[in-house]
């Protein structure tokens, strides 16, 4: 990872200093310098490139040439077009002597970070905002908005971070460094590209195994997450077969919670183990506190995280270091891109295709335990003969009457009343429906995809291992996002084009299990277990400074829910517990919370 460099440029000559016990990425001072680098080229890279065999034929070099190299050989080749000719996760910054300006770049969906600072004549950046925050004075104040849109579970914008003075590059986003500043622009947008038409299955099941070998060839020990659902079961099994023939065992790591069986996995995990010659390795998440360590979680997310499961991923990270195996498989990204595919009912109902839609919402019903006549209804009303009619008038009725003109009392908020009249964090508006595949693209490019990979990312640097994410691959997210939607959602089935292509690789009930574990019922019971005091006294109005930030008798409410099995507000009651933690350590810190 990247400790930091720093870009000053003084008197009008530009200069480099490398700092920190460790560089961005592959950089190293125990590498001998390539030509390029000893001409006064630099390169830092945090990077796993995809093709790289190609790459270096194309560039005429060695075998075996680093990533890092094969990025400054690719800029120095092609300039700012090299971002054409790279694929794979990455997160980069090459110095050019001759224009005397440094050129960064971060992969198309973010799976590296890149942070940076960008004031004063200086640029420094890092794969870690910890080494930005030993800069002196950076790092230091904190605006009220972040913590707003933490309590309501929102990321910060997507170029922002938790403090005022550091920013992240964008997924797919790229930058300029000169005298004059830092300038922005964006390399890679994800596109809807036009409808396949051909065969699917079978492409989707080469795809896939692809990328699974991109992220697993170069690794000395590949192993992989397996919770019993089918993204990461059909990883580790196509995984292990791709081992196979080597002789090797994949290991899988799996948490299981013996002492809450409607809460554990552990049947369906030992079917994939079984059927598929794992080496299983089984962790009991039993007594799960979602705050466990706390303290540690926060220094090393630098911060407030929107993530109340890291509690339980810490360990497993752990062991897998410990066991040797510092690449890890995982399968999120699974519901993203190989896709529910939900948005066909709506396009049946727009269609009036209502046969087939009553056949697909009678599956689906059937799967999520609904009435099926309660679901058609919703979409019969909404889309049905006169539904634009009665829509139109009871837009006229809140028009014109003044009951529907009077503003509403504020809803209830977890939020402090004049905390959130300040900050005012709304939730950013839903995208416009266009489309059923519209609507997927948008799933893909949600703010929270790129954050979700920086919290693991560092959450993987602080335990020593790497995670690597097969169905983000690129050529596999702009091959679903072609695929029509009856080849995503099918007689109730979703993702059902993953389903197909992974037949006989996995046993039946698992490849077709249409369930899901819902951690909320662990959270829940956990946070009752370990912090049923602090609730308390926070919804008695004793949180100290968590008053200012908070609403009581909102915790209050939530609190008596779950104290009735209703665990819909659990996760704010760990943001409540969390925000208190970290409130904590930034006084200790020195942090302004400034408006």
């Amino acid at each position: 990872m990247l400790q930091r460099l720093r870009a000053p440029w003084k008197g009008g000559q530009a200069s480099i200093r490398v700092a920190g016990p460790a560089a961005f990425g592959t950089y190293s001072e125990d590498r001998p310098l390539s030509e390029l680098e000893r001409n006064g080229w630099l390169v830092v890279a945090d990077a796993r490139l995809d093709d790289k065999e190609a790459l270096r034929a194309t560039l005429r070099l060695e075998p075996g040439t680093d990533d890092d190299l094969l990025i400054l050989h690719a800029y120095a080749n092609w300039g700012q077009a090299c971002l054409d000719h790279l694929r794979g996760e990455f997160a980069f910054a090459v110095w050019d002597p001759r224009a005397e300006e440094m050129f960064c770049a971060r992969d198309p969906f973010g799976v590296k970070p890149f942070y940076y600072l960008s004031q004063n004549g200086t640029f420094a950046f890092g794969s870690e905002l910890k080494a930005l925050r030993a800069l002196p004075g950076v790092g230091e104040r904190v605006l009220e908005v972040r913590v707003a849109e933490f309590l309501k579970g929102l990321p910060p914008p997507t170029e922002a971070t938790l403090y005022t003075d550091l920013s992240r590059l964008p997924p797919g986003g790229a930058g300029v460094v000169t005298q004059r500043g830092l300038a922005i622009s964006t390399h890679y947008r994800v596109q809807l590209p036009p409808v396949h038409q051909g065969e699917v299955v079978h492409q989707f099941a080469e795809l896939f195994e692809r990328a699974i070998g991109r992220r697993m060839d170069d690794a000395a020990a590949p192993a992989a997450m397996l919770s019993g659902g089918l993204d990461s079961s059909a990883i580790a099994s196509m995984a292990a077969r791709r081992l196979k023939p080597s002789g090797r065992t994949l290991t899988t790591f799996s948490l299981v919670f013996d002492a809450t069986p409607q809460w554990s996995e552990r049947n369906y995990i030992e079917q994939v183990a079984n059927s598929s010659a794992l080496r299983p390795i089984l962790l009991s998440g039993d007594g799960f506190d979602p705050l466990s360590r706390f303290p540690e979680l926060l220094d090393v997310q630098d911060g407030l995280f929107l993530s109340p499961n890291l509690a339980l991923i810490r360990p497993v990270y752990a062991e897998a270091a410990r066991r040797g195996c510092s690449v890890l498989l995982d399968g999120h990204g699974g519901d993203e891109v190989a896709s529910h595919g939900y948005g066909r009912l709506r396009e049946l109902a727009e269609a009036r295709a209502w046969s087939t839609l009553w056949r697909n919402l009678r599956s689906v019903a059937k799967h999520q335990g609904l009435p099926p006549w309660r679901l058609f209804a919703a979409y019969l009303n909404r889309f049905g003969p006169g539904a634009y009619k009665r829509h139109a008038i009871a837009r006229r009725i809140k028009e014109r009457l003044p009951h529907f003109r009077t503003p509403h009392p504020r809803p209830l908020t977890l939020l402090e009343q004049s905390f959130a009249r300040r900050t005012e964090a709304t939730e950013p508006p839903k995208p416009a429906w266009r489309s059923a595949r519209h609507a997927e693209l948008d799933i893909i490019e949600t703010p929270l995809r790129p954050y979700a990979f920086e919290v693991l990312n560092r959450l993987g640097s602080s335990e020593g291992v790497e995670p690597r994410y097969p169905f983000w691959d690129r050529d596999l997210v702009e091959f679903c996002l072609s695929l029509r939607m009856e080849d995503k959602l099918d007689r109730g089935f979703d993702r059902v084009t993953l389903r197909r292509a992974i037949d006989g690789l996995l046993p039946p009930s698992v490849q077709w299990r249409v369930d899901k574990l819902d951690f909320s019922g662990l959270m829940a019971r956990g946070l009752l277990m370990h912090h049923d005091e602090a609730i308390r006294e926070i919804a008695a109005g004793q949180g100290g400074t968590l008053n200012a930030y908070v609403d009581g008798a909102h915790v209050q409410r939530l609190y008596s829910g779950l104290l009735s099995g209703e665990v819909s507000g659990v996760q704010q009651l760990w943001r409540v517990l969390a925000l208190q933690a970290w409130l904590k350590q930034a006084k200790t810190e020195g942090l302004e919370i400034a408006s």
